[in-house]
């Protein structure tokens, strides 16, 4: 017979990581769980009445006796003890290990409980962090990723004379600097990149070198040098604009120019590296003076000479190389006439350098952020906002899997949990976080296309309760469904029939998609999924003894996951009208004992139909239903 001791339990701690560490080194520290207190962990929904997944949470106590868990110890065999580090619950069985869940300790309590020593932790998942934190914008988002040295957004309100970095480093305030009595400036004009609203500021110079310029006035070590870097902006000019208008200078302590990038009178783009040599690279096969907004990089790093190149939104334009030079970079100039005392004007925003070369594949994030990242799959959107954001993140979907081209989404002032849902709800997906803490994005056919995981017989005992109650409501019913795409139309789709035996179950959303054609899709699918009430069982309870111990496979309950499908069979008549039922899990939730383990899913209805048509198939009306 099998009993709670033939599962081996393992909690462990790494305190030597943090949240951004892809490996943590773990160190097993179960023999100091108090058992008799239990472990409790959740992940997914929480109950039946949470839209979309919840922070997981987890706690256990620890017995303290040696102040081995005292934080500030600084003699702990774990020190450093510090909040937000990674912890793993895992159980092996029958020489298989499973993972149970990974997060983060929020809070360490410290104290005497009956004259022994405990500390009480609590955790939470990514999730918890992924909901809280406040996006920049889509551009500054995807700077910020590759940890600029300096970063002016230019994002200062109308009437301002200076500019700060906003890299998180400490930089110069770039100050208003006058040559003559002509020219113009102006702070706080609007502009929309991709789908998010930001600041930038504007100048136009006159003839005779004449106009403002930005500058820090005094020198400062920024940690670039001629040996290996990267200066980036967006810029916006007008045709005609004028040579050299705008421009991004990194200058030396001497004010001469390290780097610069700008634009000719022709239209043309020009990146400018002295490094020893100077190399000058102007690439005549294309114009910019468009009124349009483009990016510019220039980037250069050491191997022998100094190769540099140029990008303008994204793609290499021209590349060149100098002899080997260490000058630091001590000065930002922004704007200022460079090659000549012409007349200049333009837009410039979210202006950076970095102490290292970006790849190619970096710049094309950035170029492309400003145009709202248009091309990427919702898979693609998904991994870009949590690499951004310097999460894991993870893309399941099974064979067959059509996902969708996104539009422009905006970020700014809003959560990484709120963009990535909007990624998975325009695939008819989920987003969640997996037994190994990876916030994780299944597509719809992962979702309904997937076969049975976990079967529980209600004849045998132990796997279900006897008093389980099914009840069929109207809870999920969608008859009437309207989806407006972003920059697109306003869809609707009704099912009459429905609408006239259940009133009206209406639902409205805002779909980020690059196709009008998939959110009526979109439409269609969810009122030919749900317009229907289906029987459901908000929860269900497996004691994971009882359920080993009638014939149950413990390997598929362990390994259950968020969209897992689950199936009850043997059902008895005057619980359902049918004796199988199947659903649909969304959360997980364990709370362990010293005897005993009840694994609970929170679980929704699938509906009568409970796979999916893809775009291109022939799978419609058998068996399936509209999906996209």
């Amino acid at each position: 017979m099998v009993q709670l001791t033939d599962f081996t339990f393992a909690v462990e701690m790494a305190t030597g990581s943090t949240p951004r560490t892809a490996s943590p080194s773990y160190t097993a520290i179960t023999s100091y769980v108090m058992a008799g207190e239990g472990i409790s962990l959740s992940r997914g929904r929480g109950s039946e009445q949470d839209s979309t997944a919840q922070p997981g949470r987890a706690s256990v106590a620890l017995r303290n006796t040696d102040n081995r868990f005292t934080m500030g110890n600084g003699s702990s065999p774990y020190a450093p003890l510090q909040l937000r580090r990674p912890c793993r619950f895992r159980v092996t069985y029958s020489a298989t290990t499973y993972d149970l869940w990974q997060g983060f300790i929020d809070d360490w309590g410290n104290g005497r409980e009956e004259l022994t020593g405990v500390a009480r932790l609590s955790l939470s998942d990514r999730i918890a962090r992924a909901a809280k934190a406040e996006l920049p914008s889509a551009v500054e988002s995807a700077i910020r990723a590759d940890r600029p040295a300096l970063l002016y957004t230019l994002g200062e309100p109308a009437g301002s004379v200076a500019a700060a970095d906003t890299s998180g480093n400490g930089g110069p305030l770039l100050e208003l600097f006058r040559f003559g009595a002509a020219g113009e400036y102006e702070f706080g004009l609007n502009a929309t990149f991709g789908a998010d609203s930001a600041n930038y500021a504007s100048f136009t110079s006159a003839a005779g070198l004449e106009g403002y310029i930005l500058r820090n006035p005094e020198t400062y070590t920024t940690g670039i040098t001629a040996s290996a870097g990267t200066v980036e902006a967006l810029m916006l000019v007008e045709p005609g604009g004028g040579p050299d208008a705008p421009s991004v200078r990194l200058q030396d302590s001497s004010s001469a120019s390290v780097a610069f990038v700008t634009l000719q009178s022709n239209g043309n783009a020009y990146g400018r590296l002295a490094s020893g040599t100077t190399v000058d690279i102007i690439p005549t096969d294309r114009t910019y003076d468009d009124g349009q907004w483009h990016h510019f990089a220039l980037t250069w790093s050491t191997s022998g000479t100094t190769s540099v190149n140029l990008y303008v939104d994204g793609e290499l334009v021209g590349t060149g190389s100098v002899t080997s030079s260490a000058t630091a970079v001590a000065r930002v100039s922004l704007f200022g006439t460079i090659l000549s005392a012409a007349p200049e004007t333009g837009g410039l925003a979210y202006v950076a350098a970095h102490t290292t070369a970006l790849s190619a594949t970096a710049i094309a994030n950035h170029a492309n952020a400003a145009r709202g990242w248009l091309g990427d799959t919702t898979a693609a959107r998904f991994n870009r906002h949590c690499a951004n954001a310097g999460v894991p993140s993870a893309f399941y979907a099974t064979s067959g899997t059509t996902e969708k081209p996104m539009g422009p989404q905006p970020t700014a002032g809003r959560s990484l949990l709120d963009v990535v849902n909007e990624c998975a709800t325009a695939e008819g997906g989920v987003a969640y976080v997996s037994d190994t803490g990876v916030l994780t994005f299944a597509a719809s056919t992962t979702r309904y296309n997937t076969s049975v995981g976990v079967t529980l017989d209600a004849t045998k005992a132990g796997q279900v309760p006897a008093d389980t109650r099914i009840a069929t409501t109207d809870q999920d019913l969608v008859n009437d469904s309207s989806a407006t795409r972003y920059g697109g139309g306003t869809f609707r789709t009704v099912d009459t029939t429905s609408v006239d035996a259940y009133d009206i179950h209406d639902e409205s959303e805002t779909l980020y998609l690059a196709l009008d054609a998939h959110a009526l899709n979109w439409t269609q699918w969810r009122v030919a999924q749900f317009d229907t009430p289906a029987p459901r069982l908000n929860e269900v309870p497996v004691n994971v003894v009882g359920y080993a111990n009638s014939g149950g496979n413990v390997a598929n309950l362990l390994n259950a996951e968020i969209g897992t499908k689950i199936q009850i069979t043997n059902l008895p008549a005057d619980t359902s009208s049918s004796s199988t039922l199947t659903l649909m899990i969304e959360g997980i939730r364990d709370e362990i004992g010293a005897q005993t383990w009840v694994r609970t899913f929170t679980t929704s209805p699938i509906g009568l139909n409970d796979t999916v048509w893809i775009l291109g198939t022939d799978l419609l009306g058998v068996g399936s239903t509209l999906g996209y």
